[in-house]
């Protein structure tokens, strides 16, 4: 047997994972089309393979139903099909190279490398629409016995690892020839964790555990070793049992594939939630600080700081909390992510169960994973939960605040206004007296035919000083009754009305002025036995109604700007 090659009958099975709903799944469906487009083309694959589905996958995504969609092979020798597959809410595409003419792993790598991407790495370019890719390198061995997989439990425990005891020196030697025939030039002693399934297939991953981003990776290279003539046993656990089903084991490693895919996002979105909550966490201690109740010295009042100051705090923190990469997008993310890591794990258990009991290799790496991913995730919801809470806190705190300081404005409105309502209703009582004296002297003249012992020259102008008098009681009335308390007439449309009155009160003052200069110049002028002529009269008269209007003017606007 030592004289027979350790690897014989060399075969690649791949299988991508892709979304299969949304924007996303749209482009993954696109990507996809496109990499079986190529492999039809490259391998000839032109045959139907059952006469119930097409060659080629449709081109509208919405006519897909979950099975088996597409299927081709190549004719002639040898087995080189492809199958694409939806499975709910997952794309697979799936692809066997078994030509007739014995090749080994790296040739059948480089040619499905050439096929998809021109180089060994395959999906540099597509990694972003994939869950991932799964390539299982199978081969059959005479260091296998055939009847491994019939062995009782205690000869060779499932999960017992194939360097361990349960094969002795023959899987020393089948670990090497898998080292030395596996596709690339991996770090690390990957060979010597290799695991024997309940099937009795030694199944190894190449993986440099070391790397940074071992954890997230898209692309496995798994090699799996059947013993010699148990090619077919081996096919149905990789390929298909038949009627183009998927197995559990790719179907295991679709599901370890998504929760991979979910350490990538959340890798790339985790660095920036992280940001927003140092940021939020800043924003929350500055606003305790200014309010003087938690990071500060305390001895801060809470008047002191402005309105300004506290609307700045709040709208920050509403726009780390509501922004596209915010608190609570992430945090929501962070509970999406961490479901679909359950739902993935418990398919994982449920087909292939015996992997709960795996003691070394990768299922025993997918579960490790799974388990310190799920706890990750835990830890990184509850901070963002904590400072999402801490945000709430002092923004209602500062919402009290400011709305503790509107009702103190308000308050203060109010015994403004009654203030000002009750000297209005005084001048209206006042000018209401004065103009009832006056008209009802007037009617007592006008009944008594009364004649005032005013001069002739005297009494146009004391008409008009009555007049003007009258017009300065009813403007300053009604100044009272509409205070302008802010300088800028556009404040509000109602003062923007009032404001237009405004030259009422200085014209009124000047006619007072001017009719009262009137009267003065005409008396004089009658007692020094003469006449004023109106050019000596219009001029003193023009001037005290300039100059009494332009004082009443700059008076108001003084008090429009002093005013509170």
């Amino acid at each position: 047997m030592n004289d027979l090659p350790a690897l014989t009958d060399h075969e690649l099975v791949v299988h991508l994972f892709a979304p299969a709903e949304g924007t996303t799944g749209i482009g993954a469906y696109r990507e996809l089309r496109r990499i079986w487009s190529a492999c039809t083309g490259e391998l000839a694959m032109h045959k139907e393979i059952t006469a119930t589905l097409p060659t080629a996958p449709p081109i509208d995504p919405d006519l897909l139903t979950e099975g088996p969609i597409a299927a081709c092979e190549a004719a002639g020798d040898g087995v080189i099909q492809a199958i694409f597959r939806r499975e709910r809410d997952t794309f697979c595409l799936s692809l066997v190279l078994d030509p007739a003419n014995p090749v080994s792993w790296a040739d059948l790598d480089r040619r499905w490398s050439r096929i998809v991407a021109g180089s060994a790495d395959s999906l540099s370019d597509t990694e972003d629409f994939l869950f991932g890719e799964a390539r299982l390198y199978l081969a059959q061995s005479h260091r296998i016995p055939a009847d491994v997989h019939h062995a009782s439990p205690g000869c060779v425990p499932p999960g017992d690892t194939a360097g361990g005891t349960g094969l002795g020196g023959m899987s020393r030697e089948l670990a090497a020839a898998v080292r030395a025939a596996m596709p690339g030039d991996v770090a690390g002693p990957w060979w010597r964790d290799g695991v024997l399934v309940p099937t009795g297939f030694a199944v190894w991953e190449a993986v440099e555990r070391r790397s940074p981003d071992a954890d997230a990776r898209a692309v496995r290279r798994i090699a799996a070793v059947a013993a010699h003539g148990d090619g077919d046993a081996l096919s149905e656990w990789t390929w298909t049992p038949g009627g183009l089903r998927l197995p559990a084991f790719p179907r295991y490693l679709l599901h370890a594939a998504r929760i991979r895919y979910q350490i990538r996002v959340w890798s790339v979105e985790q660095p920036e939630l992280r940001r927003i909550r140092r940021e939020t966490d800043e924003v929350i201690s500055d606003l305790l600080r200014r309010l003087g109740t938690g990071t500060g010295d305390g001895s801060g009042d809470v008047d002191e700081v402005s309105d300004a100051e506290l609307f700045d705090g709040l709208q920050r923190l509403t726009r780390l909390e509501l922004n596209d990469a915010g608190l609570t997008l992430g945090s929501t993310r962070l509970r999406e992510i961490r479901r679909t890591v359950e739902i993935a794990r418990a398919n994982m258990a449920k087909r292939l169960p015996w992997t709960a009991a795996a003691a070394g290799g990768l299922f025993a790496d997918d579960r490790e994973l799974a388990s310190w991913f799920d706890e990750q995730l835990d830890d990184d919801s509850s901070y963002a939960e904590a400072t999402r809470e801490r945000a709430r806190v002092v923004s209602t705190i500062v919402e009290r605040v400011i709305r503790r300081r509107q009702q103190q404005r308000s308050g203060e409105l109010q015994d403004m206004e009654d203030t000002l309502y009750q000297r209005q209703e005084w001048f209206t009582r006042v000018q209401t007296m004065a103009i009832g004296v006056v008209g009802m002297v007037l009617t007592a003249v006008q009944t008594f035919g009364y004649q005032l012992p005013l001069p002739g020259p005297t009494q146009a102008p004391m008409i008009v000083l009555l007049g003007a008098v009258t017009l300065l009681l009813s403007s300053v009335v009604f100044r009272y009754r509409h205070p302008s308390r802010h300088p800028d007439p556009s404040h509000s449309p109602e003062r923007s009305r009032m404001a237009s009155l405004g030259w009422l009160e200085p014209v009124a003052v000047g006619c007072s002025g001017a009719a009262g200069v009137w009267l003065a110049i005409s008396w004089i002028s009658y007692d020094l036995g003469s006449l004023a002529s109106p050019a000596w009269t219009a001029g003193p008269a023009g001037g005290a109604f300039a100059l009494c209007t332009a004082g009443a003017a700059c008076f108001a606007r003084r008090r429009a700007t002093t005013t509170p």
